[in-house]
């Protein structure tokens, strides 16, 4: 695969699933290209977008376990979370996403340091979470106690580190 942003400008790209704790590699599959998220995939979840279906391919072994997975922005959705079921998920999403409601777009009005809680029947938007459904700030750091995407997000760039050299 053709890399333009990184050192090496070639390489296999890795769809991987590791622990965030200790990194632990959990599920991977080799990414081949444009249909290469859709093997071991149902007619009914080939339907979905291709970062859904690729968290749903990595996530199966683990299904039904209860634990919570932590992803950035390419692969975050309300499509995915819906789609998790017994799973919970934590991640960014990118402001320009039409998921993301007019109301929790930047705006030089808002006081800083200040926080806004969206609620569905399955979802908190913080900015996308549904592990929790309460609103609760940190009294230390005036933060929403929900955000714990930066302590999660590490098991892959851990594993990347090791596989570096």
């Amino acid at each position: 695969m053709y890399m333009p942003n990184k050192p090496a400008k070639h390489g296999i790209k890795l769809m991987c699933l590791t622990d965030a704790h200790n990194s632990y590699f959990l599920n991977s599959y080799i990414y081949v290209g444009k249909n290469s998220n859709e093997m071991t995939l149902s007619d009914e979840e080939r339907k979905f977008t291709k970062p859904t279906q690729s968290v749903l391919r990595l996530t199966a072994p683990i299904s039904g376990s209860n634990r919570n997975i932590t992803a950035d922005y390419w692969f975050s959705s309300a499509e995915l979370v819906r789609e998790l079921r017994t799973l919970t998920y934590t991640g960014t999403l990118k402001k320009n996403k039409r998921e993301v409601p007019k109301q929790f777009l930047p705006d030089k009005t808002r006081e800083v340091g200040s926080s806004m809680y969206g609620f569905t029947d399955d979802m908190t938007v913080v900015p996308l979470l549904s592990m929790h459904h309460s609103k609760c700030t940190d009294a230390t750091n005036n933060k929403p106690e929900i955000i714990f995407y930066n302590a999660t997000k590490s098991g892959m760039d851990t594993m990347d580190l090791k596989y570096a050299n």
